[in-house]
C-alpha cells in the first residue's frame, strides 16, 4: 500500500512542474492610466505648462522586457504645444531624458527600463502651450506601452484649450494740472493697455470716454513695443491723445 501511494504522487508532482514552467513562460500585460498631476486642471490655459502623469503596471505572468513608450505628443507636437520635460520613476530613481536636445521627441518613442510582474513605472511629461493657442482646441494626452513579450496598451485624456489674458488700461496726463491751468488748456494724456497674460489677447479694442467739455485737439497716435495685434502677454500698446 504504501508503494502504491508514492506511485500515485509521481505524475502529480510532474504535473505541477509542468504547470509551472509554463506560468513562467506567459506574457506580460500593462495597465496603463493618464491624467494632469493636479486633479484640479479641467481645461488647458494658453501661456501655461501642464503635467500629465502617467502610471504603466505590469498585471502580467513575467516581467516586461524593453518597454517602448510612444505618445503623440512627443511627434510630431501639434500647433502651439511643446514638449519640455520628461522624467521616468521606477523604484526612487529618476530617468531624465534630453527632450530639448531631441531625445524621445525626435523618434516620437522612448525605450523604458524593464518592469518586473507588479511593478510600474510613472512617466511625467510636462507640455507648454503656446500663449497664442486658440481657445477651444483640445490637447488630446494619448500614450501607449508596449513590449517584446507584452501587446500595445494605450490610453488618452483630453483637456480643452482656453484663452486667459488680463487685459488693463492705464491713463496717465503727462502735463501738470497746474500748467494747464483751471479755465483749460491742453493736456496730453497716454492709455496704456497692457496684457499681464498668460495668453495672448486678440480682437483687442480700445476705448475711451472723455469728460464733459473735453474734445481731442490732435489725431490720437499709437507707439508700442509690439506693433502688431494680438497684444503678447508680455506687451504694452500706448495711444496718446
Amino acid at each position: 500500500m504504501k508503494h502504491l501511494f508514492i506511485a500515485t504522487l509521481c505524475p502529480f508532482f510532474w504535473l505541477w512542474l509542468s504547470s509551472a514552467s509554463l506560468w513562467a513562460q506567459g506574457d506580460a500585460t500593462f495597465t496603463i492610466s493618464t491624467a494632469p498631476l493636479d486633479p484640479a486642471i479641467e481645461s488647458g490655459i494658453a501661456g501655461e505648462s501642464i503635467t500629465f502623469l502617467t502610471t504603466i503596471t505590469n498585471t502580467g505572468t513575467t516581467d516586461a522586457h524593453a518597454p517602448i513608450l510612444t505618445n503623440n505628443i512627443l511627434n510630431p507636437l501639434p500647433d502651439g504645444a511643446r514638449i519640455v520635460d520628461f522624467v521616468l520613476i521606477q523604484g526612487g530613481n529618476n530617468f531624465n531624458y534630453d527632450v530639448q536636445g531631441g531625445e524621445c521627441v525626435d523618434s516620437g518613442f522612448c525605450t523604458l527600463p524593464d518592469i518586473p510582474v507588479g511593478g510600474f513605472i510613472i512617466a511625467k511629461v510636462m507640455i507648454e502651450i503656446s500663449a497664442n493657442q486658440n481657445s477651444g482646441e483640445d490637447l488630446d494626452q494619448h500614450i501607449c506601452v508596449q513590449a517584446e513579450n507584452a501587446a500595445q496598451t494605450c490610453a488618452n485624456y483630453v483637456l480643452n484649450i482656453v484663452r486667459d489674458a488680463n487685459v488693463q488700461l492705464t491713463a496717465t496726463p503727462l502735463l501738470d494740472p497746474i500748467a494747464v491751468g483751471p479755465t483749460g488748456g491742453d493736456q496730453i494724456i497716454v492709455l496704456s493697455v497692457q496684457n499681464a497674460g498668460p495668453s495672448d489677447a486678440s480682437n483687442t479694442a480700445l476705448t475711451h470716454t472723455l469728460p464733459a467739455g473735453v474734445t481731442i485737439a490732435t489725431t490720437p497716435t499709437i507707439a508700442s513695443a509690439y506693433a502688431n495685434a494680438p497684444i503678447s502677454c508680455a506687451g504694452i500698446q500706448t495711444a496718446q491723445l
